[in-house]
């Protein structure tokens, strides 16, 4: 099913004839179609043709009283159809004013089927321009978009800041569910551009469509304010660029988070077996590593058991995504979160490699919200790098996502693996960790609320399965 999100803002003359030609798209193409207009305050006879419209055409009109600006408007069109959508739907969000070229969809959608989840209309891109439209606003509109391309993390992209768009509905639901009420947060047209980075955050594939954008084929004047916009631009390269801002869910710039970033290719590869010299040096080096990813992931496996197909798995800080893999190779359906971009990345990677379906997000976990709820919700490695004080508030917060059980591994306190990797890891990493004793473990599961079901001894670890007491 398409379903289109259209903002719209003193476009009377220009909605009908929209609607008209969307609809008659979508019509002879025979797709299932809706079609979700923001009514952003306008005070001409916009709202009243919508009316009119919805008499004969599939119309979603979601009235704002006043007008929010384009933000809030693609923010309350972009959660309408997060919670109306299936996940093969495709999402186009399009100009109000019809300067998006219809004739360009077809090629749009076929992107999406082709296993991309976000393609842009460019006219910046070899093949498309800007035609109609004053020098002016030209030299201001490519010199804003080339500022853009200098001072974001997306290389490969040449248009950021247009409307017309097609999502794979999944990647929506997805970003809903990863940034929640922080989707988009600018009220100007730079939202598009906040968007773009946020959702390049979740490890999508970007393409392009080249576009003639024709400035003639709108009959009033365009509403972006140009000196504006540009404003808005620069503001948001400062937030992005010094602040971080736009971090999935915020997430932590602490030194744990910056050593897995910049350590996540030698952590994935320590998990695999190599011949060469560097394979040798980083064998030796992540031995500690390794021994502990062997007993978590035979404990995992062990408590988990081997009937797991269709079973719904979360793994908290999934780095390269190793078990989750495991699991999926099992025919458990398994979704992976970490907040490290690299590991994410990896882990993408690792599942495209090994052929199976799973879901890997960037996001702060404790941030994270979702309605899904999961059969296991486990971390291993994970709870170590987290504050004394906030072990609780953790395991809280695995529960809360669980349906049935909480796996968990705690790195034993009082032995000589504990000792060492205490001294790599303060003395030259500046990371402090925990460990923990039985009497540590049974503490947190009774604040917790969690019965202890099984435990598996690996040596320098323990991996304990917990169930949600009623």
């Amino acid at each position: 099913m398409l379903r289109f999100i259209i903002p719209a803002y003193n476009e009377e003359q220009n909605i009908e004839s929209l609607i008209n030609k969307t609809a008659e798209y979508a019509r002879s193409r025979n797709y299932k179609f809706e079609i979700v207009v923001v009514n952003d305050g306008s005070t001409d006879k916009t709202l009243e043709i919508l009316k009119r419209l919805q008499n004969k055409e599939p119309i979603v009109i979601l009235n704002q009283i006043v007008n929010k600006g384009v933000g809030e408007a693609f923010k309350r069109g972009f959660y309408h159809v997060a919670e109306a959508s299936s996940e093969d739907d495709i999402i186009v969000t399009k100009e109000a004013d019809n300067t998006s070229d219809l004739s360009i969809l077809d090629n749009m959608i076929k992107k999406i089927s082709d296993g991309n989840d976000l393609v842009l209309a460019s006219c910046y891109m070899p093949g498309g321009e800007v035609t109609n439209t004053s020098a002016y606003r030209r030299i201001l509109s490519s010199g804003a978009n080339l500022l853009l391309k200098l001072s974001t993390p997306l290389k490969n992209v040449h248009t950021f800041s247009s409307f017309y768009r097609a999502y794979r509905a999944s990647l929506i639901k997805k970003a809903s569910a990863v940034y929640n009420d922080k989707l988009i947060e600018e009220k100007g047209f730079s939202c598009m551009v906040e968007l773009l980075i946020k959702l390049s955050r979740l490890g999508i594939k970007i393409t392009e469509v080249p576009m003639t954008l024709k400035g003639n084929m709108r009959k009033d004047k365009s509403k972006m304010k140009v000196l504006n916009t540009i404003s808005g631009y620069l503001k948001l390269i400062a937030n992005n660029f010094f602040n971080n801002r736009y971090e999935v869910m915020m997430v932590r710039e602490d030194k744990t988070h910056a050593y897995f970033n910049k350590e996540y290719a030698d952590f994935d590869a320590s998990y695999k077996e190599g011949r060469g010299i560097k394979d040798i040096i980083r064998s030796l080096t992540y031995s500690v590593n390794k021994k502990a990813i062997s007993g978590r992931l035979g404990a995992l496996l062990n408590l988990v058991g081997d009937d797991i197909k269709g079973v719904k798995i979360l793994e908290v800080g999934c780095g390269p995504g190793i078990y989750s893999i495991k699991l999926a190779q099992k025919g458990a359906i398994v979704t992976g979160i970490d907040y490290s971009r690299g590991m994410i990345d990896a882990a993408t990677n690792n599942a495209e490699k090994a052929g199976v379906s799973a879901e890997f997000i960037l996001a702060d976990f404790m941030k994270f919200e979702t309605k899904s709820k999961f059969d296991y919700v486990f971390a291993t490695g994970v709870i170590e790098y987290i504050k004394n004080a906030e072990h609780v508030d953790f395991i809280n917060k695995m529960k809360t996502l669980s349906d049935h059980y909480v796996l968990i591994s705690f790195p034993k306190k009082y032995i000589l693996h504990a000792f060492v990797r205490n001294i790599w890891l303060r003395v030259f990493k500046g990371i402090k960790i925990s460990f923990f004793t039985g009497k540590n473990i049974n503490r947190l599961a009774g604040l917790c609320g969690l019965k202890e079901t099984g435990r598996v001894d690996s040596g320098i670890l323990w991996v304990v399965k917990f169930k949600k007491i009623p």
